[in-house]
């Protein structure tokens, strides 16, 4: 059975599944490559030098995190390094740290989770945007149709008002021939 996916869903979709082949291969990895999750670790993206404020110095935990990379405001994240670089400097060095710490197990656990959590979460923002959209083309039905109905009450309110006016004309012309009938 073939389900139909929005082409938002269907990008989405893909994305999970590039995500998971990408953890599939890093646990696949041996061991002897890098740290405990199998990946292999730079040296420039291990931790800051010893002379600044890292993840061993607690007076820096309350400082801002400022990257330390080659990014710039003209990067593009279409090319492959600035992708990497982004990717593996974004994130403070305490939590780069406890993430490397952490088993291989856990991270792919996670990382699953996270990524089904994701397609999940994404497939109802794709529903309540699609009833937005459905909700904004009702609500332009009955604001044009509200308009319509004012245009028609408008109308006939000029009209009862004409018509009012008339009869008022006509009874006060009758009530001068009356008086002046009178007055014969």
């Amino acid at each position: 059975m073939m389900c139909k996916l929005s082409k938002l869903g269907r990008v989405v979709l893909v994305v999970v599944m590039q995500v998971l082949m990408v953890v599939m291969v890093v646990v696949m990895r041996a061991a002897g490559e890098g740290g405990a999750s199998g990946t292999h670790h730079s040296p420039e993206y291990e931790h800051v030098q010893g002379w600044s404020c890292d993840t061993h110095n607690p007076a820096c935990a309350d400082l801002p995190h400022a990257p330390r990379w080659n990014l710039t405001q003209g990067s593009r994240i279409t090319d492959l390094n600035n992708c990497r670089e982004f990717f593996s400097l974004s994130l403070p060095p305490a939590e780069r740290l406890f993430q490397k710490k952490r088993s291989r197990m856990d991270l792919l656990y996670d990382n699953i989770h996270a990524g089904v959590n994701f397609y999940a979460i994404s497939q109802e923002i794709a529903r309540e945007w699609q009833l937005t959209g459905e909700n904004t083309l009702e609500f332009e039905a009955a604001k044009k149709a509200l308009a319509e109905e004012r245009e028609k009450f408008n109308a006939e309110k000029k009209s009862l008002a004409w018509r009012v006016a008339d009869a008022e004309d006509k009874l006060a012309k009758e009530k001068q021939f009356s008086a002046n009938k009178q007055k014969e």
